[in-house]
């Protein structure tokens, strides 16, 4: 949840960084790093995904098993 707060603030404080750009006319000069930097975020939000989209698949087809503890309440709490 934390995690997805903090994409969504980054992604905003981009679109706002590329506004404000554009209004001053600085895209221009800028735009080679803007496009490595914009490029390296993009990959790195893939990444994150493909991830995420992975453990899930691993999860539902049984390739791992989510753990149980000993304190869930599922076992009846306080075994052993």
């Amino acid at each position: 949840m934390l995690i997805g707060l903090l994409i969504v603030a980054v992604k905003v404080m981009g679109g706002l960084v590329a506004l404000g750009l554009a209004s001053m006319g600085l895209g221009r000069k800028l735009h080679r790093p803007l496009l490595i930097v914009g490029g390296l975020g993009s990959g790195l939000l893939i990444m994150y995904g493909g991830l995420l989209v992975a453990v899930g698949a691993a999860t539902v087809t049984s390739v791992v098993s989510v753990a149980v503890t000993a304190s869930s309440p599922q076992d009846g709490g306080d075994s052993p």
